[in-house]
């Protein structure tokens, strides 16, 4: 996948927390209209589209703590006959009869995106269509909590191949929860950012891990003792932008080449 095209998407999910009107013009200079807002029960989802794509962006939550220490890690079975979180499964329910008609509606190439909680939200929503034979043909998460066991993880994996790419910056706390000793698992592509803001492709859990303990050997002498500073969305949006590929023009969503 481009580096362009992730920081795109990264944009469409950073635009999902502007109120309806900043939003519009975000994605407008991105080359996207037929733009919808959709609000129901706490849950954000905007959806745009251009020629080819259409691209569907959740909100994530501003209260990262809550993702961290009060959240319900309970699970129910769900999408694709696997045991999948019983939270974030409720917050898709809560906007799933407004953006099904609109995605099964199209023929276009569907790009799903999320920052945070919008991450969780955009894994749901591909199991969804997939389990409905509908094609997802990329799904950019940032910051992403787990949001499935083991099953789902592997469903996840055999359905999409390679076009779930999960971006982490550096020590996230996010991306680290709910906990594996829990039993759940990332599905996906692991595009890991270091200290530095250097991207890995394809990272393995080891260097990530790495990274994370000498992070907290320092800790003790640092005021961002969580890592919280790396999941803020805006982190996020600079990293990608800064390592997308130089582009003479503007280009806009592009996915003319297999994600």
């Amino acid at each position: 996948m481009q580096q362009e095209l992730m920081s795109d998407l990264a944009t469409m999910a950073i635009l999902a927390y502007e109120d309806p009107e900043a939003a519009r013009t975000g994605g407008a200079a991105l080359g996207l209209s037929d733009f919808v807002y959709i609000e129901q029960a706490g849950t954000v989802v905007i959806v745009a589209s251009d020629e080819r794509n259409l691209v569907v962006a959740f909100r994530g939550t501003d209260d990262t703590r809550d993702v961290l220490y009060d959240a319900d890690f309970s699970t129910e079975s769900g999408e694709l006959g696997t045991r999948v979180h019983r939270g974030f499964r409720r917050a898709l329910d809560a906007v799933w009869d407004d953006i099904r008609p609109i995605i099964l509606a199209s023929d276009k190439k569907v790009l799903v995106t999320g920052h945070s909680l919008g991450g969780a939200l955009a894994i749901l929503l591909t199991a969804r269509l997939l389990a409905l034979g509908h094609r997802v043909d990329a799904v950019v998460t940032l910051g992403q909590p787990r949001v499935g066991k083991g099953g789902f993880s592997r469903q996840m994996n055999f359905r999409m191949q390679s076009r779930i790419f999960r971006i982490i910056n550096y020590v996230d706390p996010v991306t680290r929860v709910p906990l594996a000793l829990q039993g759940f698992r990332h599905p996906g592509r692991r595009w890991y950012f270091d200290s530095d803001g250097t991207l890995t492709e394809d990272a393995s859990a080891l260097r990530v891990l790495v990274d994370e303990w000498a992070f907290r050997v320092r800790r003790l002498k640092s005021t961002r003792v969580l890592g919280l500073a790396w999941h803020d969305k805006n982190a996020y949006l600079a990293i990608l932008d800064a390592s997308a590929d130089a582009a003479t023009e503007p280009t806009g969503i592009d996915i003319g080449v297999n994600p």
